[in-house]
């Protein structure tokens, strides 16, 4: 179950798309959350305006308005970018960027060429980590990575989505994020 929540984060971050729309129209998304145990407080407002669209195209043309405001492109700077090296060296391909690299080269993971993120894209991040739990490689060295390229700068992004939304949708995402890869961390930090 674990690797499928890291899966389904990563697909939530990219860029919204008719298979993520397919998703939320599958009730993934909801099942998400359940096994999550978000607040049902939380859950319900998120899930109330999403089934406020009875047209899904709407609620996927308002998701990729917000999205592109907020991680792609907003003149004359941009309010949240998705990048480690962004929090972490003020910069975008910053030297962070090289110990990534060697990171997923020593792991075996290749960034297709077809993907247009950066390698330290959060969308990415989440899908190494799927990879390793996929691949069973030990919970000791995934946590190292999402303690070292993930919850080092996930809280300055969250503070940034809150700061700049205009939806809660992504506020609701990094949220839940955050809680759920601090209590992944935690939970094996437990067992060990």
């Amino acid at each position: 179950m674990r690797e499928l929540v890291y899966k389904s984060f990563a697909k939530l971050f990219t860029y919204p798309d008719k298979e993520l729309l397919a998703l939320v129209n599958a009730g993934v998304f909801t099942e998400l959350f359940e096994v999550l145990e978000i607040p049902e407080t939380d859950f319900s407002r998120i899930d109330k305006w999403i089934n406020s669209f009875k047209n899904k195209e709407k609620l996927l043309e308002v998701l990729q308005v917000e999205y592109t405001r907020l991680f792609i492109n907003t003149f004359p700077t941009l309010p949240a970018p998705l990048y480690k090296s962004f929090y972490e060296d003020k910069e975008l391909f910053g030297n962070s960027v090289g110990i990534l690299i060697d990171t997923y080269e020593k792991y075996g993971f290749e960034v297709s060429q077809d993907r247009k993120e950066l390698p330290d894209a959060l969308p990415l991040l989440l899908e190494f980590v799927y990879r390793l739990n996929l691949e069973q490689f030990p919970i000791y060295e995934q946590h190292q990575f999402i303690n070292k390229f993930i919850l080092s700068w996930s809280n300055k992004l969250e503070q940034k989505i809150i700061e700049n939304k205009e939806i809660e949708f992504y506020e609701f995402l990094i949220t839940a994020l955050n809680r759920f890869l601090k209590e992944d961390v935690k939970q094996s930090t437990i067992k060990l």
